[in-house]
């Protein structure tokens, strides 16, 4: 915007400066050269703006004024045809036949009845790369998609510009400039025009023993469409030996500590074996011990003459579940275990409650302490 700003005042001056703006695209061409010249100096000294324009309404160029010899030849650019479509100014960036990125700003020049042409001002975007490098100790490749270069005019601006590149390198882009004396081939797997997904991905580049990390700067032209990309390389080539350095000793201290881990294991191996063999031993004697006491048990319980229930609280000690009854408690109550063993005791009993044991039996479940029972008739 502020180099916008700029040119919009160097272009208003301009028109205030020459007379008839109008009819410049009908002049002498020597005549308007000596005319405007001396603005075009003085706009290069003070603000860079190093190309003048004068274009006709056909788009076709009536004089460069920082190149009085060439002219005639067709204006394509983005720039150029939104002024045509809108008829108003229009600034933006855009990429040359030369692969150079200019800033340009276009004025639309009128007579009393239509568009007599057009003023454009350029100013060549400022080539960063050296800069970089200065100060970040970094390297910077700056390519062009080739669908937007004539290979000529490329060769011409490396020439007269004394820029780096190699337009047979690559097969969709050149390098325009670079501070590496060569591009790595390898970017040639990274670097996609037509592939809208893999914009500004670090990715990572290596030749001859040097390693980069990579980070593509989009370079969108006054349309939208993307022309080039800036990419900034830092050399991580040390970083690299250094991780391979600590995942060889990492890697090595890992295989001594398998082994002392393999070594160790073995030798404490017919230790924990006999522990639990032992552990085992242990079981099945207590099993049986278990096994013993519960036959025991079941003889006491049966062959008693006094009636035995066993219960399992349900619902919280509210309720109980028959899980045994003997022999003896079938004659005394008069009813086949078979039909009792499973139920509820309130179902079994419907008494229960009434009768008092059932109160009786949840303080027992709760407390864990044995209450004695009244006998009662029920």
């Amino acid at each position: 915007e502020r180099e916008a700003n700029t040119m919009r005042d160097q272009i208003d001056h301009l028109v205030a400066s020459v007379p008839s703006p109008a009819t410049t695209f009908s002049q002498d061409r020597a005549t308007l050269q000596n005319i405007l010249a001396p603005h075009l100096q003085k706009m290069e000294s003070r603000w860079g703006i190093q190309y003048f324009h004068i274009i006709g309404a056909d788009r076709r160029v009536h004089l460069r004024v920082h190149d009085p010899e060439r002219h005639g030849d067709l204006i394509d650019r983005p720039t150029m045809r939104k002024a045509v479509r809108t008829g108003a100014d229009v600034w933006g960036t855009d990429v040359g036949p030369l692969g150079a990125l200019t800033f340009r700003y276009i004025r639309v020049i009128r007579d009393e009845q239509s568009v007599a042409g057009y003023w454009e001002l350029g100013k060549p975007a400022e080539r960063i790369g050296r800069t970089l490098k200065t100060m970040l100790n970094v390297d910077v490749v700056t390519v062009f998609d080739k669908r937007l270069l004539d290979r000529d005019q490329y060769e011409e601006s490396r020439r007269r510009f004394n820029l780096t590149g190699d337009w047979t390198a690559f097969d969709s882009f050149v390098a325009i400039d670079t501070t590496l004396p060569r591009v790595p081939a390898g970017m040639a797997g990274h670097i996609d025009f037509n592939s809208p997904g893999r914009d500004e991905v670090v990715f990572l580049v290596n030749e001859a023993g040097r390693w980069w990390s990579c980070y593509p700067i989009t370079i969108l032209d006054a349309s939208g469409k993307r022309v080039a990309y800036t990419v900034v390389m830092r050399d991580i080539t040390a970083e690299r030996k250094m991780q391979w350095w600590l995942f060889g000793g990492i890697f090595v201290s890992a295989i001594f500590m398998s082994i002392a881990i393999v070594l160790g294991f073995w030798a404490h191996l017919g230790s924990l074996q006999r522990r639990m063999l032992a552990a085992l031993h242990a079981r099945q004697q207590a099993e049986q011990v278990l096994q013993a006491s519960e036959e025991r048990y079941r003889e006491l319980v049966h062959h008693t003459n006094n009636g035995v229930a066993v219960y399992e609280a349900v619902d919280g000690g509210s309720d109980f579940v028959v899980k045994e009854f003997n022999l003896a408690g079938e004659t005394i109550e008069r009813i086949d275990r078979a039909n009792v063993i499973g139920r509820r005791v309130t179902e079994v009993f419907p008494g229960v409650r009434q009768f008092g044991l059932l109160e009786v039996l949840g303080r027992v479940w709760k407390t864990g302490h044995p209450e004695h029972h009244p006998i009662k008739l029920y």
